[in-house]
């Protein structure tokens, strides 16, 4: 076909040309939603949920308002959307363990924890977000934060469960040990976060940490 081959009307080279610019314009739509998303975490790690404004969102964001709302409709909508991208991209971190081989499953299960492990480290601001979050805040949010403990709770207590059948775990209530084992990694994740700061924090020390208390406290006596 030559350059001037006419397609629907319009030449090949004018066709190359509308598609080059659409694909510059979706990159820098991509690049703007992008940069605001990063702005957001930083101000709702940093301030909270509640005390954060629009006018901080977009003045971290160093946008107009009428911009701000091209890309989404309200401070909610933003912070559903870093919430819910989070919470997936930590669920697909953590897959599940077949337990009908002793050693590998227990190296399955450190591999869970440290990719999860990784993925807050290296998203600190999110993390710190998804810490102080609470349920209360109603619509999108509550039931991002319901899916994702009811994802860890299925998993762990499926875990306990599979793991006394096979002699890896002992016997024991499952449902309330999932309760505190999920509890406690919460806890601690708090406590390295959003109290102590992650400046000083060794990230193998702590998925090494958190391994050590969940499963070899529950190993067979």
């Amino acid at each position: 076909m030559s350059a001037t081959t006419q397609i629907s009307g319009v030449s090949t080279p004018e066709l190359v040309r509308k598609d080059g610019r659409s694909l510059r314009a979706k990159a820098k739509r991509e690049a703007r939603r992008e940069q605001i998303v990063v702005a957001a975490a930083k101000c709702f790690a940093s301030q909270g949920y509640y005390q954060t404004t629009v006018s901080d969102l977009i003045d971290a964001a160093g946008i107009s308002r009428g911009t701000f709302y091209l890309y989404f409709e309200s401070k909610e909508a933003l912070f559903h959307d870093l919430l819910d991208d989070f919470v997936k991209r930590l669920c697909d971190e953590i897959t599940v363990v077949d337990p009908s081989n002793g050693n590998q499953a227990r190296m399955e299960i450190y591999n869970n924890i440290t990719r999860a492990v990784d993925l807050l480290f290296d998203n600190p601001e999110l993390t710190v977000m998804l810490l102080n979050v609470g349920n209360g805040m109603g619509g999108q949010t509550d039931q991002t934060l319901e899916t994702l403990n009811a994802y860890l709770y299925d998993m762990v207590e499926g875990a306990l469960d599979n793991g006394a059948e096979w002699g890896l775990t002992r016997p024991c209530n499952t449902k309330i040990v999932a309760a505190a084992i999920v509890g406690s990694v919460k806890e601690v994740l708090y406590q390295q976060f959003v109290v102590t700061g992650t400046e000083t924090v060794d990230r193998h020390e702590v998925a090494q940490a958190l391994f050590d208390y969940g499963l070899r406290g529950l190993l067979p006596r």
